[in-house]
């Protein structure tokens, strides 16, 4: 708790050092406000998890010291009784309902040449519960995190070809406040391997993040986006089991290198006849995780160890289309294919009675995605979501988790803007 507060108050004041004088001056203040009120339902195999609400609440009172200097304080809060698709995803807990409280200040220094420098602070507050009347601190999977993140921006002005090149480094801690209960569930006792003795606190992690993109606009007409984010997950209170089952004092470490490359193409407004009018955008997306991790993992009931049981390589590709009508009527509409491949290094399918097989596990998912939003007076918008994803893999047991299912979910509502 020291080196935090130590390492808070000296950005604080290596930021206060940046600016001079600046906050001598009374800010100039300008707020951002959006709203979003849906309401909806998801479906799992046929199953409704039942009518819910979400709700958003998103506040940046911007102060704006000078052209050079602002700080920009945040509050988001999420309230969501509909489960999305990457909820179902997982397919274990089905929350009943969910709520996200993030606070955050960032601040923003622009310097000569086109460069730029900012450091936020940031702390955020995940509550679930699975029954309506369970208190919302008892929830077995609340957990918080906070951090720092500091980057580097600089822009390379260019008729043709403007880009802008970034890079940063981020540090944040998350924490499980109510592990204790969560151990005895069958989730930690499946992560645990139906063993004792793997720590107390064995969630909880902190993390250090290096991350550099660069974006370049084409003629106009196309954005190229790459990035790379190098993660370095630390649990120092989870041990790492070895081949006997046994767990070490070696503490468990994680890597993940994330790379994505994507393009977007953007057109001229094209007519149709005097009726129809509308400018078109497309685009394609790849995403690469390499995730690697030294955790093991020890089937008590089986007898049987799995090595490097988390390591895992995944690729995403993702096809989105937009379509900008200001004839007949002006309106949003955008549709999206993603397609998501996962395979496990090393660890192996088993089938419906839980008999371990010799392939290697791998996952498939399709995902479809449709959005409509029409705006309204004094700043409204009326937005339409549909999403659909079908899920397929070679592991047949699925007691804790689903791996193969079909969902979709709905959500209509109302966003303000100001």
């Amino acid at each position: 708790m020291i080196k935090k507060i130590k390492l808070v108050s000296y950005i604080t004041f290596l930021m206060v050092i940046l600016h001079g004088n600046s906050l001598i001056a009374m800010p100039k203040v300008i707020n951002i406000l959006n709203i979003d009120l849906f309401g909806g339902n998801s479906y799992i195999n046929g199953q409704t998890n039942s009518f819910g609400a979400d709700f958003v609440l998103d506040w940046v009172p911007v102060l704006e010291f000078n052209e050079n200097f602002s700080i920009l304080p945040r509050y988001c809060g999420t309230y969501r009784g509909n489960k999305s698709l990457l909820e179902l995803e997982g397919g274990g807990t089905l929350y009943q309902q969910l709520q996200d409280h993030n606070i955050s200040v960032k601040f923003l220094k622009q310097f000569p040449e086109a460069f730029s420098l900012n450091a936020t602070l940031f702390y955020m507050l995940e509550l679930a519960r699975e029954t309506t009347d369970e208190n919302w601190l008892d929830g077995l999977y609340n957990y918080n995190n906070g951090g720092i993140d500091i980057e580097a921006k600089k822009v390379f002005f260019s008729e043709n070809f403007p880009s802008n090149l970034s890079y940063g480094y981020s540090f944040y801690k998350t924490t499980f406040p109510n592990y204790s209960s969560l151990a005895s569930t069958q989730y930690g006792q499946e992560l645990m391997g139906g063993g004792t003795g793997i720590g107390n606190y064995i969630f909880d992690n902190y993390v250090n993040e290096l991350a550099a993109c660069f974006d370049i606009l084409v003629m106009q007409k196309g954005i190229f986006k790459s990035s790379y984010i190098l993660s370095n997950y630390n649990y120092p209170d989870q041990k790492v089991v070895n081949i006997s089952g046994d767990y070490t004092e070696l503490k468990r470490n994680d890597l993940l290198n994330h790379i994505n490359v994507s393009i977007d193409f953007f057109f001229s407004e094209f007519s149709i006849g005097n009726k129809f009018s509308f400018a078109p955008s497309v685009g394609t997306y790849f995403d690469f995780d390499f995730f690697d991790s030294n955790q093991n993992y020890y089937d008590v009931g089986k007898y049987r160890p799995t090595l490097k049981f988390y390591n895992y390589c995944e690729q995403r590709i993702c096809l989105p289309l937009n379509l900008q009508f200001s004839e007949p009527i002006d309106l949003n509409t955008s549709i999206s294919f993603q397609h998501i491949q996962k395979q496990y290094s090393d660890r192996v399918v088993q089938d419906s009675l839980g008999d371990y097989g010799t392939e290697k596990l791998q996952t498939s998912q399709n995902v479809w995605s449709w959005n409509f939003q029409y705006p309204l007076p004094q700043n409204f918008t009326f937005i339409v979501n549909l999403g659909f994803i079908s899920s397929f893999s070679n592991m047949r047991y699925e007691k804790l988790y689903l791996y193969n299912f079909e969902a979709w979910n709905y959500s209509a509502g109302i966003r303000y803007e100001y």
